[in-house]
């Protein structure tokens, strides 16, 4: 490797494992003729350049020590953008950095990086224009013209961004590809570039990416390289790569290093320690492009690309208890103190790893927090849901299984039920009035959930279709899921009408006692809407005169078009079947239970299970 002929002079010059004191070298024997030159016209200017060599000698310091040694690639790949930034930022030497990014790319290659080698050729394709002009032969590049250089660097682009699955990335390319060639009528290859943006879209639909893991790494110590000492960066972790797989790897590349077991912000102490301490967590990405994210037609699999891409923000929460713990339920006194990490750069970019310049700290309130843990799970579910709804039978399904005997295991036994008492509760309520429109997102966040695990609601829910994958072997798993929904949904407010009569296909006779119990109660002289109940209109006179049977439902039993894909039977209902019997034969009562108000809306408790009535449901 050739060094820069001021790399050598200040080499002789003094020590260079002394880089940062190389004023005191060079005039502490002469503090006389340091003062005077400081007072000198070109004073501001002298200073500028020892520092400015000062800092490039520190870079070169490090891309030496990583390249002469059986360093990883991660070292060689970060002192190389190091010291490339340098070259573009503080001294405007565009063939060195034309070198250096070149140098990069083929680094990022050998590691298999195709989207960050994409973006690393990107930087020299910005730097040329679509013209005419003649190009000297350089590095591999033959005597050209720019623009034939600047084509073969946009299909080279093209492809790594293909082979990196980051078509959203490419389309832009082909897009400007495309343009050039009809400037010039270059019908061929227009059709070439157009065929492959159509398979760029073909590929983003039906293609599986996964989202990767994102990793917060702290480097402190003095034993550490110039580029990461005593600093944090965000990592883009490798494909199935986790959180224990990341650490490992990081502790492999520096085996002298101690694992920090805590997310506190070190002291002044091991800052300057002539040591290695590395600090490690998750975090979790915060999308830029949020509209997109919020626009129901887009399907998850476009949505996944834009939650985990082109992102500079990441967060993580270190839960706290503001005030004296609750012992019966701590979601009422468990805050959240939310770290938000700023990037230099978005990820992903030309490294797999970016430097945090910034933070912002806040406070969530356990309300807040709440809501943010159920949305988190229904996108989780959500996801899945949709990966698996078109997969072929008994195939692997250890991700959908885990995930809602996960969710559903956790709101037998606490879960989404201990929100619900700890905010959803009458004095809660009155005592937090400015919560009542956090109160009701996080009610129907709840009820989104149950959605996603009902059997019966729509044919994409959870449950059906992990009855519809799940391998014979595994039914008893499958009927326990089963199981545990029914009793996590006989703890849980269901405000939707039809959620209430037909949660997971079970339509129970004390459910229906306490529907039309409180339409007695509450309806007066009127009549339920047609497009709930049926095509006639069942009014609280009909309801209290006589019997509620099959004759007033209908002039034929309950089917499955109203129901699910399954008639009732008695397995379902029960050990008698659904019928006049049932209904009809005993008068319901309207002084069985009481209905209380709660929040504007009506609940009333039968056999252990709740139904919550908006008063629109009842009235429309």
């Amino acid at each position: 490797m050739s060094l820069p002929p001021t790399f050598i002079t200040l080499y002789l010059l003094g020590s260079l494992s002394a880089a940062c004191g190389i004023r005191t070298q060079l005039f502490g024997p002469y503090p006389s003729l340091l003062e005077k030159i400081e007072q000198e016209t070109w004073r501001e200017t002298g200073i500028s350049f020892v520092t400015s060599v000062t800092r490039l000698m520190e870079r070169l310091l490090d891309y030496r020590d990583c390249m002469k040694g059986d360093e990883t690639e991660n070292k060689k790949i970060g002192c190389t953008v190091n010291l490339l930034n340098f070259y573009k930022s503080e001294i405007n030497k565009e063939e060195m950095y034309i070198r250096y990014i070149h140098k990069l790319c083929g680094m990022h290659l050998q590691a298999e990086n195709y989207t960050e080698a994409a973006f690393t050729l990107l930087l020299y394709w910005e730097l040329l224009h679509w013209e005419e002009r003649p190009l000297r032969e350089f590095l591999h590049y033959p005597a050209q013209s720019e623009w034939h250089r600047k084509e073969g660097l946009s299909r080279k682009v093209i492809h790594y961004f293909n082979k990196g699955k980051c078509w959203e990335y490419g389309v832009p390319l082909c897009r400007e590809l495309a343009f050039q060639y009809e400037t010039l009528y270059d019908y061929q290859s227009l059709s070439w570039i157009r065929k492959m943006e159509a398979a760029y879209y073909d590929s983003i639909m039906e293609q599986q990416r996964l989202e990767p893991e994102f990793f917060r790494v702290g480097f402190y110590g003095r034993k550490f390289p110039f580029f990461l000492r005593n600093k944090e960066f965000v990592c883009r972790g490798h494909d199935y790569e986790r959180l224990e797989a990341f650490q490992q790897r990081m502790l492999g590349e520096f085996p002298q290093a101690i694992a920090m077991q805590h997310p506190n912000q070190p002291d002044e102490a091991i800052l300057q320690c002539d040591a290695q301490y590395l600090q490690i967590y998750a975090v979790t990405p915060v999308p830029e492009n949020v509209k997109i994210l919020q626009m129901d037609r887009v399907p998850d699999r476009i949505k996944s690309f834009y939650r985990v891409n082109n992102v500079r923000r990441f967060r993580y929460d270190r839960p706290f208890h503001k005030g004296s713990k609750d012992r019966e339920n701590e979601f009422k006194s468990l805050w959240i103190e939310r770290t938000t990490l700023i990037l230099t750069h978005p990820l992903p970019g030309i490294s797999r790893w970016f430097e945090v310049e910034k933070r912002e700290l806040v406070e969530v309130s356990p309300l807040e927090n709440a809501i943010c843990v159920v949305e988190n799970k229904n996108h989780e579910l959500r996801t899945l849901i949709s990966q698996y709804q078109h997969k072929q039978l008994h195939g692997n399904i250890n991700l959908l299984s885990m995930c809602l005997n996960g969710v559903i295991d956790a709101a037998v036994n606490g879960g989404i039920t201990r929100y619900q008492e700890a905010f959803f509760d009458k004095e809660y309520i009155s005592s937090h009035p400015e919560d009542t429109e956090k109160i009701t997102a996080l009610k129907d966040l709840m009820q989104e959930q149950v959605q996603y695990w009902s059997v019966c609601l729509h044919p994409g829910a959870g449950l059906a279709v992990h009855d519809k994958l799940v391998h014979p072997e595994m039914r008893p798993l499958h009927k326990k899921l089963i199981d545990q929904f029914q009793m996590m949904r006989s703890s849980l407010y269901v405000s939707d009408f039809f959620s209430s009569l037909y949660v997971s296909g079970f339509f129970q006779q004390s459910l229906c006692e306490c529907l039309f119990q409180q339409s007695l109660c509450e309806l007066g002289s009127t009549p339920l809407s047609t497009s709930r109940l049926g095509s006639t209109p069942l009014s609280t006179s009909r309801l209290g005169s006589t019997p509620l049977s099959t004759s007033r439902l209908g002039s034929t039993p309950l089917s499955t078009s109203r129901l699910g894909s399954t008639p009732l039977s008695t397995s379902r209902l029960g050990s008698t079947p659904l019928s006049t019997s049932r209904l009809g034969s005993t008068p319901l009562s309207t002084s069985r239970q009481v209905p209380q108000t709660w929040g504007g809306w009506v609940k009333i408790k039968s056999n252990s299970q709740y139904l919550v009535w908006p008063p629109a449901a009842l009235t429309s």
